[in-house]
């Protein structure tokens, strides 16, 4: 069996300083998504696609090292075929 989701996702982030070094953050956005599926049972083909918009959300947390480099963890939802947990840990550089 074969099966792919792709999407692209819209954010808008309000973020609250605790301190010059540290913020938590809140996101709810949109996210467009498009799933397809294929397999074959028994000799018997089968295929199916499908797709919609749903809102996803998500809460963080960000350490400045810098004024324009900052560490990132969050959590997000995003609800499409199934309902999907994301886990990260990134970087942030602001121009």
């Amino acid at each position: 069996a074969n099966s792919e989701t792709t999407g692209f996702n819209v954010y808008a982030v309000d973020t609250l300083p605790v301190n010059p070094s540290f913020s938590l953050f809140a996101k709810v956005g949109l996210f467009l998504w498009d799933a397809k599926a294929s397999d074959v049972t028994a000799g018997v083909p089968f295929s199916a696609t499908d797709d919609d918009l749903d809102v996803s959300f998500g809460i963080g947390a960000a350490y400045n090292v810098t004024s324009k480099f900052s560490i990132r963890a969050e959590w997000e939802q995003f609800e499409a075929v199934d309902s999907v947990s994301l886990l990260s840990i990134g970087v942030a550089y602001k121009f």
